[in-house]
């Protein structure tokens, strides 16, 4: 069993060509639900005019986790790729859908630096 779960740690791994996409489905899921539970359950967060509020720290604290996630997985990617004569190609990939969904998480979370949360 060991084995099997430090063979899917490594970036080489098939199953890195889906992580990437799995992590943002996750985050997109925990953010959306963070913000209804948020405004549903705070009823004073229908008045905040401004984007500085528990509900939005609390929603860009989670995104920096998984963007540092993204980071570590993009970083242990290109760090298998050093040296190597050849490119592996589900390494290359593992390494671009991370960078994209790193680029989703920031477009996708752009509106909590300006605006209210429950507008």
């Amino acid at each position: 069993m060991r084995a099997a779960l430090l063979a899917l740690w490594r970036p080489d791994h098939p199953a890195h060509a889906l992580v990437g996409l799995l992590l943002w489905c996750l985050w997109f899921v925990l953010l959306y639900a963070g913000l209804s539970l948020g405004c549903a359950g705070l009823p004073e967060a229908g008045t905040w005019a401004s984007p500085w509020n528990a509900i939005n720290l609390g929603l860009g604290l989670m995104t920096l986790l998984f963007l540092a996630l993204y980071a570590l997985l993009v970083w242990r990617s290109w760090r298998a790729l050093q040296g190597k004569p050849q490119a592996q190609f589900i390494v290359w990939l593992g390494l671009l859908v991370n960078l994209l969904s790193a680029a989703a998480t920031l477009f996708v979370v752009l509106p909590i630096v300006y605006l209210p949360p429950c507008i």
